[in-house]
């Protein structure tokens, strides 16, 4: 009817309204975050000590999927504007039924209660879990839809494109204290296990089935597109750079589809 009509509008415009407000938000937090780390790491640096580093700790920083799932919230069909939260609420449930999963399996009473654990023993299980078992897989033969970004139809489709991919399992790991560094390499998304005294950086490609990846295959894909080497190339990303990255990419898929008015949006 044209009163339901109305109402959505309505809903439509208050619900943008509050999403873009909690984007600025978070946005805030999280640069504030960042310069925090940055400058508690140049002081470390300075007193070439790190035990005086106060720097936020992996799992006191925002969680990856927050910026997505205000996508989510962003892009609500009519029908759930009247529960806007309703996506966010399943895209969250279905994060901790994984990494539910995924704990069962790394905590397998068959591992030798001896050997430790490492991230990148975590990495291969979840990897199988989800790409061999699970069935998700980067979508190639619809590269550019809109939906690829977007946290809720990646999980209700299993298919994605390199960012938001990594976003999602780089927010089950989280779960089971596994913390990842997103590596915007150019022309692919990559994720990363963190360095140790026993073991350097292994890079997961998620667009190709969770494929671990040492730092000359990382070097091959930049010269591959034919653009010089440099070793800032595999440094983490930012989180607020992620999201923005996200947002890039829904902006471009709009244009490529013609949806110019969603592309303004």
């Amino acid at each position: 009817t044209a009163a339901r009509l109305e109402a959505i509008k309505v809903l439509s415009g208050i619900n943008r309204s509050r999403v873009q407000a909690e984007w600025d938000s978070l946005v805030e937090r999280a640069n504030a975050i960042e310069r925090r780390d940055g400058d508690n790491a140049a002081a470390t640096a300075a007193a070439s000590s790190s035990s005086s580093s106060d720097a936020a700790a992996p799992d006191q920083r925002i969680p990856i999927e927050e910026g997505a799932l205000l996508l989510v919230r962003w892009y609500a069909a009519s029908e759930e504007l009247f529960e806007p939260l309703s996506a966010v609420e399943r895209c969250r449930g279905e994060l901790d039924a994984l990494a539910a999963q995924l704990r069962c399996m790394i905590q397998a009473p068959a591992r030798d209660a001896n050997a430790s654990l490492s991230d990148v023993d975590a990495v291969r299980a979840l990897s199988k879990m989800l790409f061999v078992d699970g069935g998700f897989t980067g979508n190639e033969s619809n590269y550019y839809a809109p939906e690829n970004s977007l946290l809720d139809y990646v999980l209700d489709r299993r298919t994605g494109i390199p960012i938001s991919l990594s976003v999602l399992f780089a927010a089950i790991c989280s779960r089971v204290g596994v913390h990842l560094d997103m590596i915007g390499l150019p022309g692919h998304f990559l994720l990363a296990t963190r360095p140790t005294a026993e073991s350097p950086r292994t890079f997961i490609d998620v667009y190709h089935q969770g494929q671990l990846l040492e730092l000359p295959h990382c070097i091959n894909i930049v010269i591959s597109y034919g653009i010089p080497w440099s070793e800032d190339m595999v440094a983490p990303v930012p989180q607020v750079e992620v999201w923005t990255r996200m947002v890039r990419n829904l902006i471009n898929c709009s244009k490529r589809t013609g949806d110019l008015p969603q592309a303004r949006l």
